[in-house]
């Protein structure tokens, strides 16, 4: 297999996968300096035609990185609020089981048997949404006996508590999926667009080639 070119590889996308932050510290740096030369150069007009194409790049990343912070701020704040629920829910199931004795079931009684045929393992152990459905199971276990109606009804709202919680996790969870699809595809435009510019200033500083290294945060770019 012949070995590629160098020029024929986009260092800004090779440097920047599965890292949107360095991509961010890229673009705004690139199109700052792109923005600082054709404020300072304005009858240069392959600065302003060079600034006119990355801009709408630029902000199209920054808009979908800035979604992506806010998404995983988000899932973070109902993934936490999911497990400490599911933490008081081994408390809870604890004075389920012994108020349930206490209203007239023994611990050898069959009907306790049938509400808690696992004991309280079922509220600990196991995946989120077994830990939930089992909630669910234990209240309509004690519909027969009126006597835990009231605690019935406790438990059925608990239930639709983790339920909820649990739906708002999981779309948060979506949203940040979809937004990293987006923050990705943006990532590849705008990382197209300076590799893009390399060439143009390339043409223009020709002579002196050097003189294109101000452009573009180098130091970020060789970062591993």
């Amino acid at each position: 297999m012949k070995t590629p070119w160098y020029y024929t590889i986009n260092q800004f996308m090779v440097r920047t996968v599965d890292n949107f932050r360095k991509t961010m510290e890229l673009t705004k740096y690139h199109r700052a300096a792109l923005n600082e030369m054709a404020t300072t150069y304005p009858l240069d007009t392959d600065y302003g035609v060079m600034l006119a194409r990355y801009t709408p790049a630029h902000q199209q990343f920054m808009a979908a990185y800035t979604r992506l912070n806010m998404a995983n701020g988000a899932l973070k704040g109902s993934s936490l609020a999911m497990r400490q629920q599911l933490t008081e829910l081994r408390k809870l199931a604890q004075q389920w089981w012994v108020r349930a004795q206490a209203a007239g079931f023994g611990r050898d009684s069959d009907e306790l048997e049938a509400m808690f045929p696992r004991g309280l393992k079922p509220f600990s152990n196991g995946a989120i949404d077994d830990k939930i459905a089992n909630v669910n199971v234990l209240a309509k276990s004690m519909q027969p006996h009126a006597v835990l109606d009231a605690l019935r009804l406790e438990i059925t709202a608990y239930y639709t508590l983790l339920a909820a919680s649990r739906a708002d996790q999981l779309g948060k969870k979506s949203s940040k999926i979809s937004s990293s699809a987006q923050v990705l595809e943006a990532q590849k435009v705008v990382m197209r667009e300076q590799y893009r510019n390399v060439g143009r200033l390339m043409e223009k500083f020709a002579e002196t080639p050097e003189s294109i290294t101000p452009f573009f945060n180098v130091q970020v770019l060789r970062q591993r």
